[in-house]
């Protein structure tokens, strides 16, 4: 459904996606689903919503879903975390305006210190 938080996995060797996950190809038009047998050479994508049997933990959030086929991208919580290096708490992974208010506090936090840092030079 449109605007639902959706997870994105990239197959590699042995993967095992996630039971209730969709494998996707990339296309120019965006994502194709796909079975990944048909596309032997190609990454496979699985996108899945993040209940228990699509994802295989909630910080996999990586963004929405659009029709048809697109995600609109966010930086999860992990990556928030790994580039403020501070904590992140997020109260509702399904919400995008969360989403996108935590990138955004993410990206001042990180020019502060990029700032702070050039003038201690």
């Amino acid at each position: 459904m449109p605007d639902d938080p959706v997870t994105l996995y990239s197959a590699q060797d042995d993967y095992k996606p996630p039971e209730g996950s969709r494998a996707f190809i990339k296309t120019d038009d965006g994502y194709k689903e796909c079975t990944p047998e048909a596309f032997p050479y190609q990454t496979v994508y699985y996108v899945g919503c993040l209940r228990w049997d699509c994802a295989n933990i909630g910080i996999d959030r990586i963004g929405f879903w659009q029709e048809p086929g697109y995600i609109e991208f966010v930086p999860s919580p992990l990556l928030l975390t790994l580039i403020t290096q501070e904590p992140v708490i997020v109260n509702d992974l399904g919400c995008k305006k969360e989403a996108t208010g935590l990138a955004r506090e993410a990206y001042e936090i990180q020019k502060g210190k990029l700032i702070n840092n050039s003038s201690n030079e």
